[in-house]
């Protein structure tokens, strides 16, 4: 059975002293018209009244799905810029769910793209009427999207749809510095390794002392000496002689191997940190923004994080935290300042950073593609994403039906959102494979344009190594048969 509108007031009128009407206050929505605006009463049945109860004799008068009936009717949709979730008036998640949710409800929605990013909804005014993005919403019952969260201010005029998406909130800090040339051979063993090492000599090195024999040579004499052939051992580098004791060549040949195992890691190591370029420690905490002294700059409404938290570090961020009241405190605003100022870091969705780094927005990623900003992997905060709409619109019922039903539950959010971040991953990688550009080094030694090596720029290098270690192998070969060939001749002679 086709409906023909949307019920949206009931009245029971007392037609004498036992019967009641029933009178409809209905909507009807025409296609490719402006839904809500066509209103008609019509009366529907007579009820008898007894002893205080209505009986309907199970007549249907609220029919659920005469809620869902829009007919193409179309409502405006007002969207504010952000990415990924807005892009255009045509692309966007939310842009993508919105449309999603009209073609289940057979509404047409007609987004308007915001005219730039608004860091408030707007203010309410003394006649009740409101400013900015939230006025089309308030005035003409419009709906509102683009990274909206319910806020305490708007809920007494406003609604929101079920939350859809939830975005985590991080701390953007300033991308590392590149570890200067000269540094990259003292960096590739941990503070930890290097301590291994030198302990290993001075043990060796007393092991020597202790265990060697009255007619050692000179190279395990004295503590010096067995310090000096431990370290030699170490560095794979000849020793002049050998030990003759046999608890010594134990351990001479067990440091030989340990030599050997660590000359093989740190040849690895230094074939890894050719290939990725080495940062110096990057700031991923909110101790660390402390204890580095970063400022913290970001939109007004995640002060009151820090207002309410107890904690130590939150209470050191909020002495430095800073807004703007104009139209400039936006996250663009101050991700920008956090590019620009290694003193700086700011809040923002994950998402929505990570996708200005794809697409290689040049106010977040130098000329080399390399990001000048660092998304933080702890989330601080998680707030959800919905639909705003003027309290007691019609179109609440049946959204957030809709929303939970097939959008959360259907995996339709899920879907749309993967298909963009794939799109986002993709982009960061191929990113990540541009060819290097050919410029001057910086004066202080941190090129920012460094990429990997790749297995074929090494493998010259490492070709010219080997031609060095053959020729050294030949050359030791010829010495030996030379020198025997002397003996046998200077033998036949004699």
């Amino acid at each position: 059975m086709v409906m023909e509108a949307m019920i949206h007031m009931v009245l029971l009128a007392p037609r004498n002293l036992t019967h009641f009407g029933v009178y409809l206050r209905r909507m009807k929505n025409v296609e490719n018209e402006q839904c809500f605006t066509q209103l008609e009463w019509k009366k529907s049945l007579y009820f008898y009244c007894s002893k205080g109860v209505l009986e309907t004799n199970n007549a249907n008068v609220f029919w659920k799905h005469l809620i869902k009936y829009f007919n193409g009717c179309y409502l405006r949709m007002h969207a504010l810029p952000y990415a990924p979730f807005v892009l255009s008036n045509k692309s966007g998640i939310e842009i993508d769910i919105a449309k999603e949710v009209g073609r289940i409800l057979n509404i047409s929605f007609r987004i308007q793209l915001y005219p730039y990013p608004a860091s408030s909804l707007g203010e309410k005014i003394e006649n009740g009427s409101w400013t900015g993005f939230s006025q089309p919403i308030y005035e003409d019952w419009d709906i509102g999207i683009g990274n909206i969260s319910p806020e305490r201010n708007l809920l007494e005029d406003f609604t929101f749809s079920i939350g859809y998406h939830w975005v985590k909130i991080v701390f953007i800090t300033p991308i590392a510095p590149l570890i200067p040339k000269w540094r990259i051979l003292t960096v590739i063993f941990s503070p930890a390794l290097w301590a291994i090492c030198l302990t290993v000599i001075f043990g060796f090195a007393t092991i020597f002392w202790i265990f060697k024999k009255p007619i050692e040579k000179s190279s395990f004499k004295g503590y010096q000496k067995c310090i000096e052939a431990a370290y030699q051992i170490l560095i794979a580098h000849p020793v002049v002689h050998q030990p003759i004791s046999k608890y010594t060549r134990v351990y001479f040949i067990s440091l030989a191997v340990f030599a050997i195992i660590m000359s093989s890691v740190y040849t690895s190591s230094l074939i890894f940190y050719l290939q990725t370029p080495i940062r110096q420690h990057q700031i991923k905490t909110g101790k660390e923004i402390v204890s580095n002294n970063l400022v913290l700059g970001a939109l007004k409404q995640y002060k009151p994080i820090f207002e309410v938290s107890r904690t130590q570090t939150a209470k050191i961020l909020l002495k430095t935290y800073q807004t703007r009241d104009d139209v400039n405190d936006t996250y663009i605003h101050w991700l920008v300042k956090v590019a620009n100022d290694k003193n700086m870091t700011t809040l923002a969705g994950k998402l929505f950073v990570k996708y200005l780094i794809s697409i290689n927005d040049p106010r977040f990623v130098d000329k080399h593609g390399q990001p000048k900003i660092y998304i933080t992997p702890k989330s601080i905060l998680i707030q959800q994403i919905a639909f705003m709409m003027r309290r007691d619109t019609l179109l609440e019922d049946p959204l957030n039906y809709i929303i939970q039903r097939f959008i959360i539950q259907g995996g339709v959010c899920e879907k749309i959102k993967k298909q963009y971040e794939s799109k986002i991953f993709r982009e960061d990688y191929t990113a990540s494979e541009n060819e290097p550009n050919d410029e001057d080094d910086d004066q202080d030694g941190t090129d920012p344009g460094v990429h990997p090596l790749t297995p074929s720029q090494l493998q010259a290098a490492f070709t010219i190594w080997l031609m060095g270690l053959l020729v050294a192998c030949n050359s030791i070969i010829i010495e030996i048969i030379v020198t025997y060939i002397e003996k046998w001749l200077k033998k036949k002679h004699n």
